[in-house]
């Protein structure tokens, strides 16, 4: 990507079965851009499931099958350049953060699982422990479906994409209806102990009449009525949204700031 979040190049690979399949395609994807570069490269971002240590290591990622995987030393040891590697919901948040001209916002991605990242004044938060936004993995239902974090009855297995396709009809607008409200009963948590204006949802099933709708309906249902009214859901109109906020971690990392 050009440094105005242009895609110059794209490719993309099927994921592998195994996680140490995976990290070799991740090099593999890396080297093919790479080739394709015509211009100098100030560095590689990498927006990932899981929560991620300060060394750029994948603590986990349950999707990946990845624990304690030195992601960015690996790239940084093979391309030898500098990597930014970060949570796929901060990351996107990074590229809310230059489409808005808000300064602070709380991103939400809703497909495979659920995360979010908090933008406040400006600036990521990302928490003690590089683990913020992980709202996916708040038990909403303590007896429900099993999810892969371990746990029970997670957001995440009532409210994600597959939450949805599992629905009694399969996809359908009242499945996304159901999920959406479980998961503007869990922003309004968030919201109330943070005093946010806007939420951003990046997902596939903003594709769906009146799911936003639902989204913050059943938000400003939970929050005091003097609150109530001032808090806006919308959909995120950024395509590629972890590709282009991977590439605003790699700027950041690199230059200290996120332009916009």
């Amino acid at each position: 990507m050009s440094l105005g979040g242009e895609t110059l190049h794209r490719t993309r690979a099927d994921r592998p079965a195994t996680g140490t399949n995976a990290v070799e395609a991740v090099v593999e994807l890396v080297a093919q851009c790479l080739a394709n570069t015509s211009s100098p490269v100030l560095g590689i971002g990498v927006g990932t499931p899981g929560m991620i240590s300060p060394d750029g290591a994948v603590r986990v990622a349950a999707h990946l099958e990845w624990h304690d995987v030195p992601l960015r030393q690996v790239l940084a040891d093979r391309f030898e350049r500098p990597v930014a590697v970060g949570n796929d919901a901060h990351v996107s948040a990074l590229a809310q953060l230059r489409a808005s001209q808000a300064d602070t916002l709380l991103l939400v991605t809703v497909g495979e699982g659920i995360g979010s990242g908090l933008i406040l004044n400006g600036s990521l938060h990302t928490g003690d422990h590089l683990a913020s936004g992980e709202i996916g993995h708040v038990v909403v239902d303590p007896g429900g479906q099993a999810c892969h974090c371990g746990l029970h009855g997670c957001l995440e297995t009532v409210a994600a994409l597959p939450a949805v396709e599992r629905g009694p009809n399969g996809f359908t607008a009242d499945s996304a209806h159901w999920a959406a409200r479980h998961l503007g009963a869990t922003l309004a948590v968030v919201v109330a102990a943070v005093d946010l204006e806007l939420v951003v949802v990046s997902s596939p099933l903003t594709q769906v009449d009146g799911y936003i709708e639902s989204v913050q309906r059943e938000l400003r249902s939970r929050l005091h009525p003097d609150r109530a009214g001032e808090v806006t859901v919308e959909a995120s109109r950024i395509e590629d949204i972890v590709l282009a906020g991977a590439a605003a971690a790699a700027m950041r990392e690199v230059l200290g700031v996120v332009l916009r």
